[in-house]
């Protein structure tokens, strides 16, 4: 009996040493892991952080172009009347060279009972567009050319972006109004998907932990 309990006694003193050497395992994983969860939260809400970087300009205000015009004819459609009208409209012939010639802008504005702040003859900045800011009809392109600087005898056609007016064929605007088209465009520009700091930390932990496993495994298996 005392042989057969020797005997036996090594291989108990053996499952015990395995058992304990296991649950510290389990308590070493535990902790490792708790360890870099903490550390990839930490460094996805680094990594996650806004950058004080500009937005990028939006391609319509990139190609196009600021350039001079002068205003050759003007006219006031509708005045202002105390008690009946607030706002008074004006027509304007604007000429301007983008580069390819002397070309006309049809614009109307609007104001809220204020006067014009342009006589005939004075420079205004313009910003003109490569493109069509809003839907044109291929008619307005015509007149627009062959207007030479002057109104037509029709009345123009009021189109704004929003508050900012605009040529009849949409691609000339004031360039005071630049920035405010600018604000305009970056609202309906494509805004890259956020993944929130949690969810990256988790991705994080996760991979770790799996690779850390691996390793474990394979150090016990040699």
């Amino acid at each position: 009996m005392l042989i057969a309990y020797l005997i036996d006694l090594p291989e108990e003193l053996l499952q015990y040493a395995l058992l304990k050497l296991i649950l510290i395992g389990s308590v070493f994983l535990i902790l490792i892991g708790l360890l870099i969860r903490f550390i990839a939260e930490k460094q996805a809400k680094t990594e996650s952080a806004p950058l004080p970087e500009e937005p990028p300009v939006p391609q319509q205000i990139q190609t196009s172009r600021n350039v001079s015009g002068t205003i050759t004819q003007m006219r006031e459609i509708r005045s202002a009347v105390y008690g009946q009208t607030k706002s008074r409209y004006y027509e304007l012939a604007i000429t301007y060279d983008p580069g390819n010639g002397i070309q006309t802008a049809l614009i109307g504005v609007r104001t809220d009972g204020e006067p014009l702040i342009w006589n005939e003859g004075d420079k205004v900045r313009l910003q003109v567009f490569a493109q069509p800011m809003l839907p044109a009809a291929p008619e307005d392109f015509i007149e627009s050319a062959n207007a030479c600087g002057t109104l037509p005898k029709r009345g123009l056609h009021f189109r704004e972006i929003g508050d900012i007016p605009t040529d009849e064929t949409a691609t000339v605007i004031f360039a005071s109004d630049a920035k405010a088209a600018e604000a305009l465009l970056r609202k309906t520009m494509p805004q890259p998907a956020q993944v929130s700091s949690g969810h990256i930390a988790d991705d994080i932990a996760k991979s770790s932990g799996k690779m850390l496993l691996k390793d474990i495994r394979r150090n016990l298996l040699k």
